[in-house]
């Protein structure tokens, strides 16, 4: 079995840091139902 890429690998912490933030971001919006389009 292929073990899975791990992206933190690939990017700059400043990539990473702005991709964890939007996670985070992403998280809340669909916690608190704030989403409209059914993307989260």
């Amino acid at each position: 079995m292929e073990a899975i890429a791990n992206i933190q690998d690939q990017v700059s912490a400043e990539e990473w840091q702005v991709r964890c933030d939007l996670a985070a971001v992403y998280r809340l919006v669909a916690m608190h139902g704030w989403v409209r389009n059914g993307w989260a």
